[in-house]
């Protein structure tokens, strides 16, 4: 059986994923009607609401952001 995500597991994972935005952009989670919504801000506020879903929907799809940094930043090897 899968372990619950908590809260704090899905702030650690936005935090993750905002080291790899630009420095004045990042990503917070905020409970919305019981559920998690996960914006994306820059200095001037809010820019966009990325999703909205259950705890366990939202840290699938921020695990598919930090992957997609993680893979981007490596060089490929027939470039």
């Amino acid at each position: 059986m899968q372990d619950r995500i908590s809260r704090a597991d899905i702030d650690r994972i936005c935090h993750t994923v905002s080291e790899c935005l630009h420095d004045d952009v990042h990503v917070s989670a905020q409970g919305r009607n019981g559920y998690i919504g996960i914006d994306l801000h820059d200095a001037n506020g809010v820019h966009s609401n990325l999703t909205i879903g259950t705890k366990r929907e939202v840290y699938t799809y921020l695990q598919g952001m930090r992957s997609m940094f993680l893979i981007g930043w490596r060089k490929a090897p027939y470039s």
